[in-house]
């Protein structure tokens, strides 16, 4: 019986993944070099930021230790309206900011963008400092930007610039 599922906005039931879980291919934590994500379609980008883990009833995070004390990952995180562009990697059981790592400039901290958030202890604080970053809200921008022009299926800010010389060029012969 599955424990957790990885749905998307953008299709049915993407994967299933047991407590064991290793990844899958929407698992952020997963992907082979994190810092190489430009190399993406963007199918596979949308896919990403439209996808998320959502933990079933019957699903217990893994804990780890901080000091003497053994916590897991809160379940607020897993709030789609409060963290929209936060992710759970349930491979590395961390958490990314999709906004970042995908359409971050470097700017950003590398905790969230190419290492998971894993310290529990100090997650809320770590996450609420980072969301009012101004290379958080870039990236944040950035990912809205590319959802709208991939949704009305318009050209790229690039492609209309090389169409536009495209068309001087014929102009001008």
């Amino acid at each position: 019986e599955p424990r957790c599922a990885v749905t998307s906005s953008i299709g049915a039931n993407i994967a299933t993944a047991s407590g064991q879980a290793t990844g899958s291919p929407i698992d952020i934590g997963a992907m082979p070099d994190i810092t190489k994500l430009f190399s993406l379609t963007d199918a596979q980008k949308m896919n990403i930021l439209q996808s998320r883990f959502h933990p079933g009833k019957s699903w217990t995070a893994p804990q780890r230790t901080f000091g003497k004390k053994k916590r897991r990952i809160g379940d607020e995180f897993f709030d789609a309206e409060k963290y929209p562009t936060l992710r759970y990697s349930i491979s590395l059981d961390g958490l990314y900011c999709v906004a970042c790592v995908l359409f971050s400039q470097g700017d950003t901290p590398i905790t969230l963008r190419e290492r998971p958030l894993q310290d529990w202890s100090n997650a809320t604080k770590v996450v609420s400092k980072h969301l009012k970053t101004q290379a958080h809200l870039g990236a944040q921008q950035r990912a809205a930007e590319f959802v709208r022009v991939f949704k009305e299926d318009q050209p790229t800010v690039l492609a209309c610039m090389d169409k536009a010389h495209a068309e001087q060029v014929a102009r001008n012969r």
